[in-house]
């Protein structure tokens, strides 16, 4: 149609207001929201010569233990760096970060017991689930995944109402004319009426969600929820602003 539309994340249009003294646009004010995607929550990693099996054995061991976990990530910043600062917050603990360049080395360093865990997206964590290279502890989304069933969430193990996700949807600039907005929402929802599409999504790890959750006003309101859950998050736990 010659529209313009994007697509958004959780760091882009949530974390980057916290994180970025200067940034160029208002993820709230300068877009309307079309339609939300499948989201890839966080599963809790550990090695397995850790000998933690659980959550409330890792809350546990790192209060005897304030600062000596250390827990990998992706990159300051990263929803795997902020969802670990939401869960030291919320569980009332201590651990030291440690920032990769990518999941990768971080997931290495955990098989070789350089690094005791991390927060890893679920569909990049499935495989070295899969392959038990590494320990799933936990979940975070709201339900278990039908990926990983026997993996509680952190809901489940202690900490009451935790729940984080890296989520993405599509926006358009502010002012797009609403036809062009509902054309859009339109192909979006025949293209997830693809049941082999949706099949391949959660088989890779992502959490398919109700159209209750999908439709652009929900993605609006999300959008603005994110924004101030993540400032908070990132202004308590004092990661560096640029």
């Amino acid at each position: 149609d010659g529209y313009t539309f994007l697509i958004g994340h959780m760091g882009y249009m949530a974390a980057a207001v916290g994180l970025y003294a200067k940034l160029p646009y208002d993820p709230v004010q300068d877009f309307d929201a079309v339609v939300r995607f499948p989201d890839t929550p966080l599963v809790l990693l550990v090695g397995r010569n850790t000998g933690l099996t659980d959550v409330r054995a890792l809350i546990a061991r790192a209060k005897q233990n304030p600062g000596k976990l250390n827990f990998g990530n992706a990159g300051v910043g990263s929803t795997g760096h902020l969802v670990a600062a939401l869960f030291t917050s919320t569980a009332g603990i201590e651990m030291t970060f440690v920032s990769y360049k990518g999941n990768t080395p971080a997931i290495t360093d955990i098989i070789g017991g350089h690094i005791q865990g991390m927060f890893d997206q679920s569909n990049t964590a499935l495989p070295q689930v899969k392959a038990q290279s590494v320990l799933a502890l936990a979940v975070t989304s709201r339900s278990r995944l039908p990926q990983m069933p026997d993996v509680p969430t952190l809901d489940e193990s202690g900490l009451a109402g935790f729940e984080a996700a890296t989520w993405y949807g599509i926006y358009a600039p502010k002012g797009t004319p609403r036809a062009a907005i509902e054309r859009m929402h339109a192909q979006y929802t025949e293209a997830m009426q693809d049941k082999n599409f949706t099949d391949r999504l959660a088989e890779d790890g992502y959490q398919l969600l109700d159209a209750s959750t999908t439709s652009g006003t929900a993605l609006a309101a999300h959008t603005k929820s994110e924004v101030d859950r993540w400032k908070k998050v990132i202004a308590d736990a004092k990661i560096p602003v640029n």
